[in-house]
């Protein structure tokens, strides 16, 4: 099957990840620079396109993992 590079956007307080899961499971994760999950959503819908309010997350580097099927992207993001 086909896999599709998510997209990343990441401003102040709102993280947004597009992505075609199709007909596969897709999971996102976002980890803090401890290795600690922040959170995790497994995702069943063929288009994935999700908005993050990370506002009240702590300051630091924090890496977004979007997995689907066998495959993993990952984006390094920082809250100021």
């Amino acid at each position: 099957e086909e896999i599709f590079k998510p997209i990343f956007k990441t401003s102040t307080d709102v993280w947004v990840i597009q992505a075609m899961a199709l007909k596969q499971n897709a999971e996102i994760k976002i980890v803090n620079e401890n290795g600690d999950v922040v959170f995790k959503e497994k995702i069943e819908k063929p288009v994935v396109e999700r908005k993050y309010n990370v506002a009240k997350l702590e300051k630091g580097k924090f890496e977004i993992i979007y997995s689907v099927g066998n495959e993993i992207f990952t984006h390094t993001a920082f809250k100021k």
